[in-house]
């Protein structure tokens, strides 16, 4: 078994913007569609994967789809979802566990694995915040947070300067868009 870091890292973290990922685009495409799911150009390539006999396994959510009944309730769950946000905004205790987070080493906000269809939802609807867990933080961006007089600070010191940054740097940019 690999050994799970520490909040503090320093391998490099690859990252694509989350709107490229398959899901965000499913989700982007539902709510531009009036949540119509047959209208999507993802139902049609999980439709068409059907017609040629496979089964599509989504692992994160458990599914199993091989025939059109099982992909309209995989569907209607996206729908359910964006309804939800809509009418009752981001409820953090309907999700299994928190949304996690990686401060990266310029302070970004990154997505760490799991859970990306809520943070989609909530983006997607216009919710404005969210609560999130910070899973791991870049040391580079820990390090880029010292003044030259704290070079000996204390490492729970850095790490709690380093979060309140990050807060007041993405607190700043929600209120600026």
């Amino acid at each position: 078994m690999k050994p799970r870091p520490g909040l503090i890292i320093e391998y490099r973290i690859k990252t694509i913007p989350f709107n490229e990922y398959r899901k965000y685009i499913f989700m982007k495409e539902l709510w531009d569609s009036d949540l119509n799911y047959k209208k999507t150009s993802w139902y049609a390539l999980l439709r068409q994967k059907i017609d040629n006999g496979q089964t599509v396994v989504m692992p994160v959510k458990g599914y199993h789809i091989s025939n059109y009944q099982q992909l309209d309730e995989y569907c209607l769950d996206y729908v359910s979802l964006l309804q939800s946000m809509i009418q009752e905004g981001y409820l953090p205790e309907k999700a299994k566990d928190e949304l996690g987070v990686i401060i990266g080493p310029d302070g970004a906000l990154i997505k760490s694995s799991k859970w990306r269809h809520r943070l989609a939802a909530a983006q997607i609807t216009g919710i404005k915040q969210i609560p999130v867990r910070v899973k791991h933080i870049h040391k580079k961006w820990v390090d880029s947070q010292k003044s030259p007089d704290q070079e000996v600070m204390d490492i729970r010191r850095q790490v709690k300067l380093a979060l309140n940054r990050a807060r007041e740097m993405h607190l700043q940019a929600a209120t600026s868009q």
